[in-house]
C-alpha cells in the first residue's frame, strides 16, 4: 500500500463483487481492508476531530459530497507505499463524541472484538470526511478512540494529487469481519467515494487492519493485512492509541512493530 496495486485499490465490477460476496457468506466469514498512505509532508496543521467545521483547502470535484448508491464491494485492496515519518496534523481531544452512537448498534458481550481501522482521504474537506466517518463508526463500534491526523504526500499515483490525510481508530464491535467490512464500504460511499481507475484520488478510505486475534487468509479476505507491519504511516497513528494491540500472526505488539520500522 508500490505501483497502483499498493497505492490505490482497483476493484472488480459490481457483478463480480456480488458473486464473491455470496460465496463468502456461504462459507467462512472474514474481512480485510487495505490502507492508503504515503510519504510524509513537512507542513501540518493541528486540529481536533471535534472542531473541524471549517473547510479543507484540498481540491475536490463538486460531486464529492454527493451520496452514491451502495455497492456490495468486498474485494481486498493493498496498502499504499510510504516510508518516511508522517507529520502530525491534528488530534482529537479524547474519546470521539458519537452522534446517535447507539442507533442500530447491538453489542453482545460474548461477541465483542477489538478492531483497528485506518482512515485516509485526499479529496474535498478531508477533516470533515474523517469527522463524519468517526461519528458513523460510533454506531457500530463502542469505546472508539482516534489518533492524531497525519498529512502525507501521494505516492505512486497517476498525475498530481492533493495531500493525503491519514489516521487510525480503534474500538470494539459485535459484528463479524465481513459485516464490519461491508459497513466501512457503506460509509465510504456516503462520502462520495468513487473508483474510476487504480490509484485514483479518494474522498475517504476506511481500512480494516486488525480484527482481534482473528487470522483469515482467503481470496480477497486477509486479516490482519499482510503489509501493515512494514508501513510506518499505518503503525504510527495506531501505536499512538493502541501500542499494546497484538498482531496475531507475529505475536508482536503494534508498538514493537513500529520500533522495527523506525529502527
Amino acid at each position: 500500500m508500490a505501483g497502483d496495486g499498493d497505492r490505490g485499490s482497483w476493484r472488480p465490477g459490481g457483478r463480480h463483487r456480488r458473486a464473491a460476496a455470496r460465496g463468502r457468506r456461504q462459507g467462512r466469514r472474514g474481512g480485510a481492508r487495505r490502507h492508503r498512505g504515503g510519504r510524509p509532508r513537512r507542513a501540518g496543521v493541528r486540529r481536533s476531530v471535534a472542531a473541524s467545521g471549517r473547510g479543507d483547502d484540498q481540491r475536490a470535484p463538486e460531486r464529492d459530497a454527493a451520496r452514491h448508491p451502495r455497492r456490495d464491494a468486498r474485494a481486498a485492496a493493498l496498502l499504499r507505499a510510504g516510508a518516511r515519518r508522517p507529520r502530525r496534523s491534528s488530534r482529537p481531544p479524547g474519546p470521539v463524541a458519537r452522534r446517535g452512537a447507539r442507533r442500530g448498534a447491538v453489542f453482545a458481550v460474548d461477541r465483542i472484538t477489538s478492531v483497528a481501522i485506518a482512515l485516509g482521504s485526499n479529496l474535498g474537506d478531508r477533516r470533515a470526511h474523517f469527522d463524519y466517518a468517526l461519528s458513523r463508526l460510533g454506531s457500530i463500534l463502542r469505546n472508539i478512540r482516534a489518533s492524531t491526523f497525519f498529512d502525507t504526500d501521494p505516492v505512486d499515483v497517476p498525475g498530481r494529487q492533493p495531500l493525503f490525510l491519514n489516521a487510525a481508530a480503534v474500538g470494539e464491535t459485535a459484528l463479524s469481519p465481513d459485516e464490519l467490512l461491508e459497513a466501512l464500504l457503506e460509509i465510504e460511499q456516503e462520502r462520495g467515494r468513487e473508483r474510476p481507475m487504480p490509484g485514483a484520488a479518494r474522498t475517504l478510505d476506511l481500512d480494516l487492519v486488525l480484527f482481534g486475534n482473528r487470522i483469515l487468509d482467503e481470496p480477497g479476505l486477509v486479516v490482519p493485512h499482510p503489509r501493515f507491519r512494514s508501513r510506518r504511516f499505518v503503525l504510527e497513528p495506531l501505536a499512538e492509541i493502541a501500542p499494546d494491540m497484538v498482531d496475531p500472526v507475529t505475536g508482536k505488539t503494534v508498538g514493537e512493530l513500529l520500533r522495527l520500522v523506525t529502527g
